[in-house]
């Protein structure tokens, strides 16, 4: 049993077994987590039952000015019980949504920004899973790439206009921050511990090394709110209402210099040392916590 101490947040969970339970302790009150939907990684292959590659048929988020293609499990290695992405440099000519013809034209609004069809420098990876949620605690333990310009990320996506939670995203070069945001329709904001709003997520900085080892991180998806947490100590929350649906995705973008998450790789970059994943682990609320909102979870 491992136990994550905070003024926050206390819980406890028994691994390597289903039907786990996961005690969370607040101020006044306790809520029973039960085991939802998972992987440890302990296989030799990715399950194609509960994941699929890419993300709604995109290979690469064009509009984030992203400068790799996502490869169809081409990218990782699995061993010691991790998932490990690696990203490198190798160049490929396809689509960038696979559904699109050659010549489509992709745009930002009314801005063209490409054809479909185009020459990618990098290759990378992302899992989608195949599974649809609408609340509930989600966790990953990780390890985060050292090298520059690598944008690793755990979000949930419930597709367009901006449906996304995104847990984290995280930079090379910044090994001692996280990136958290929701996105929604008519915008959300969050509030960090200080309290000050902010629009569209920021960086907190944290005192783990993520580099060094592996950290936690979570969300807590409740109808009214979600809460962040590394470690088991909560860094954000968003009193904020999503009704949409949404996957859950696990990847390791490289961005442009001129794009969102700026800079990209150095010029000599080959191969990226790897977002190693130990797991990713999803709870529901369990049937005994009377009177507390139960969502569709």
């Amino acid at each position: 049993m491992r136990k994550l101490l905070n003024i926050i947040l206390i819980y406890a969970s028994f691994i390597q077994m289903r039907g786990q339970i996961m005690w969370q302790f607040n101020k006044d009150t306790v809520i029973t987590w039960q085991y939802e939907w998972g992987d440890e990684f302990n296989e030799s292959n990715i399950d194609p039952k509960q994941w699929s590659y890419g993300v709604g048929g995109g290979l690469s988020i064009y509009t984030n000015k992203e400068q790799q293609y996502y490869t169809d499990g081409k990218n990782h290695v699995l061993e010691n019980g991790s998932y490990k992405i690696i990203a490198k440099r190798e160049s490929v000519e396809a689509r960038t949504i696979d559904w699109l013809g050659d010549n489509d034209s992709l745009k930002q609004g009314r801005k063209f920004l490409h054809l479909n069809k185009k020459r990618f420098d990098f290759t990378s990876e992302k899992l989608e899973s195949r599974r649809l949620f609408a609340g509930g605690f989600f966790e990953i333990r990780f390890k985060a790439p050292k090298d520059r310009g690598m944008w690793p990320a755990f979000w949930l996506y419930g597709g367009d206009p901006n449906e996304e939670i995104d847990i984290f995203e995280l930079k090379g070069e910044k090994p001692d921050q996280v990136h958290i945001d929701t996105h929604c329709p008519n915008r959300c904001d969050y509030f960090r511990r200080n309290l000050k709003k902010v629009n569209w997520g920021g960086w907190a900085k944290v005192s783990e090394g993520l580099h060094d080892g592996f950290n936690v991180m979570a969300v807590e998806w409740q109808p009214n709110y979600i809460k962040f947490y590394l470690n088991g100590r909560c860094i954000a929350y968003v009193p904020v209402s999503f009704k949409v649906e949404r996957t859950l995705q696990v990847n390791l973008a490289l961005p442009s210099d001129n794009g969102p998450f700026k800079p990209g790789p150095e010029p000599g970059f080959t191969q990226s040392t790897p977002f190693e994943v130990d797991y990713v682990r999803v709870w529901n609320m369990a049937e005994q916590n009377e009177g507390r909102p139960s969502g569709n979870y």
